[in-house]
Order: structure tokens, then sequence, then C-alpha cells
């Protein structure tokens, strides 16, 4: 969030330079200097916290991790903003489901533009990781617990992983990469990018791979570099390609030929 605070602090800056009866110009003078340094550090707290980001017709809407922000740090964070900048309306709902907390952020048209240039970024990456998540979570709990232990055998599929460890493997792989982030070690002490072995019912891998994807999420939230299209774009290009690599993976097999090493 470096790149949004001090985008607004020089947009402040600017603003305060207009007539007064500009509908948005902030007044960083109306935080005291420690509500300052709190509002500095709930800005970066709530904004990592986004899992979700959605337009509005009078400006955006935040999904935010409750277990990594709580709605009372949102309302405090809401409410210091809204002294140094009245013109945005906001709203907190804590009664979200799923561990949510929902903040909204609106106003005029001018408002909007304002909220799109500070904040429609927030939550790139985390939108991005929730996607994939959604896909790989969806056809894991689609999996009957029977068929976990499936191995494909029409075709070249000696040595293959069964789904169970195809889920165990990326979810592992999540952790590791995450953790080489955060610059800590793995979680449950994942190595070689395998998942410990007390991890063997299908309701024990979902939730292991649902915890891998929040904590890959936890460690995107510590990139400063700024989510764009241009990103996006590139992201895309990469995930598309290794979709269809797996595909293309499969045909080779059943056609019994073994993929060339990575």
């Amino acid at each position: 969030m470096k790149h949004v605070l001090l985008r607004l602090a020089a947009f402040v800056s600017f603003v305060q330079l207009r007539p007064a009866d500009t509908p948005t110009a902030c007044n960083i003078n109306a935080l005291t200097p420690a509500d300052q340094t709190q509002h500095a550090s709930l800005t970066h707290k709530v904004f990592a916290a986004v899992i979700a980001r959605k337009e509005t017709a009078r400006g955006y809407s935040f999904d935010l991790d409750r277990a990594m922000v709580s709605p009372s740090d949102v309302r405090k964070w809401a409410d210091l903003e809204a002294r140094c900048c009245p013109f945005i309306e906001f709203a907190v709902d804590s009664r979200h489901s799923e561990g949510r907390t929902v903040l909204r952020l609106s106003g005029a048209p001018a408002v909007k533009k304002f909220l799109a240039a500070e904040f429609a970024e927030a939550g790139g990456f985390s939108a991005r990781i929730q996607t994939v998540e959604k896909q790989v979570i969806g056809i894991a709990e689609t999996m009957p617990e029977d068929r976990y232990a499936f191995v494909p055998s029409a075709g070249e599929f000696k040595g293959v992983r069964s789904f169970a460890e195809q889920v165990k493997h990326l979810a592992a792989a999540n952790f590791q990469l995450g953790a080489r982030i955060l610059g800590e070690k793995s979680p449950m002490g994942e190595q070689n990018e395998q998942a410990p072995g007390s991890i063997a019912t299908k309701n024990e891998i979902v939730n292991y791979a649902k915890s891998s994807f929040s904590y890959l999420k936890r460690a995107a939230a510590t990139i400063d570099a700024a989510p764009s299209l241009k990103l996006d774009l590139l992201i895309d290009a990469l995930a598309h390609s290794s979709n269809h690599y797996g595909q293309m993976v499969e045909y080779l097999r059943m056609n019994g030929l073994v993929p060339p090493p990575n």
C-alpha cells in the first residue's frame, strides 16, 4: 500500500490549495499526529485484507478477510478517514457470511474518480488468487471422497499422483511459495512441495487447500508492486498457458507418451 499512501499524500497536498467549497478537498490536519500514524497503519491493514473488489454505481465495495482485519479496526479506519475526507460516504457491514466484512466507499461522480485513483487497485493480487482458488476448491469439493485415490490408467500414467496427491501437492506449493514471500518457515513444515502425511481425508485435504490460498493472499498483501491492467494481462497469459499445458499433458499421456521433463 506504499504507493497508495504516497499518492494519497500528494493528492491531499494538492487539493488543500483548491477553493474551500471543492467537494473533494481533504484536510489531513483534521487528524492529530497520533491519529495520522494510526490512520496510516490501519490503511495498510484494511486494504491488505481485501479479497474481492467490486465497482458500484457510486463507488467501490471491498470484501475484507476478517482473519486479517477486525470489523472494529475497519470502523476505526472509516472514522479517521471520514474526518479528513468527509466527502466520502462509508458503510461497514460485519454481518457478511464466510468470515468477511464488507466495506463500501461511495460519493458524487467526482468522489468516485478519486476512489478509482486511490483505492480501486486494492486487492488486485488477492482477487487474482481468489479466482484460481474458486476453480481449484470447486474441483476438489466436486470429486467424491471414494475417488480421491483415483489415478488415470488408460494411457501412460505410471508414477503420476492420485487426485488427492494433486490437491495436496498444489496446496503445499502455495504454502512454501507464500513462506518465501513472507520470509518465514512454511506453516506446517512443508518440504519439496509435499503436504504433511497426517492430512488424509477429503475434508482435511479441502481445508488444507483452502488454508493454503488464504496464506498465499496474506503473502501477496506484502508485495509493493501495484496491480495494473498490464500485470493482470501478463498473469492471464501465464495462467492460461499453464491451464492448457495441463490439458495437453493429459492428451499426451492418453496416447501412451510421457511429457518431457520441465
